[in-house]
């Protein structure tokens, strides 16, 4: 394991080794983070999620096939919802996810 997959917490836990860019969250828990770059965007692999962004009036419902184009600042929360995990991608980020609650 590196020393930035040792940063993650238990419940947000990689989908691929090595891959910091994909997580897996568990029912009813938050993932924040900081979106850098000239397009990110967000992916539900499986399950879904409610996401929203500072600076976004809007609140949004991710589902597979369905990805999120983000702004590229103001940071972002991301919840898993129903009763099953969440695998998510994010492309172009700033800083590693942390918990919020």
């Amino acid at each position: 394991m590196d020393f930035t997959t040792a940063l993650l917490p238990r419940w947000a836990r990689p989908v691929a080794p090595g891959l910091l860019s994909a997580w897996q969250i568990m029912p009813g828990r938050l993932l924040t983070f900081l979106p850098h770059g000239p397009a990110p965007h967000l992916a539900v692999e499986r399950g879904s999620a409610w996401v929203t962004q500072a600076g976004d009036p809007r609140d949004h419902l991710v589902c597979p096939g369905r990805p999120l184009s983000l702004a590229a600042h103001g940071q972002v929360v991301v919840q898993a919802l129903g009763n099953e995990s969440v695998a998510i991608t994010v492309v172009d980020l700033i800083h590693p996810p942390r918990r919020v609650a």
